[in-house]
């Protein structure tokens, strides 16, 4: 009987342990979605830096809404409104 047990439970682990490693190999490829991200990331910095509030317009979702670790929430018009308060010089 304890043999059996035995059986069972390495049966268990093996099968455990072969989805599991079947399950890494099948993982989708995300290089393109990596790619996207990274290039927004990008244009997002050099807007920033530039002072360009168009690429806010454009590339983010008028109802976007980004929270902060701080806990602030920001969304896309306090952006538009914080670049153009930046751009003119008003507090």
């Amino acid at each position: 009987m304890k043999k059996m047990i035995l059986v069972l439970f390495a049966s268990i682990l093996l099968l455990a342990a072969l989805s599991s490693i079947s399950a890494a190999k099948k993982q989708p490829k995300n290089d393109d979605a990596v790619a996207a991200v990274t290039q927004f990331e990008n244009d997002a910095v050099k807007a920033n830096l530039a002072g360009d509030s168009s690429f806010y317009e454009k590339g983010y979702a008028d109802d976007w809404t980004g929270g902060f670790s701080g806990g602030i929430w920001t969304t896309k018009a306090s952006i538009l409104a914080d670049r153009h308060r930046d751009l003119h010089g008003r507090l």
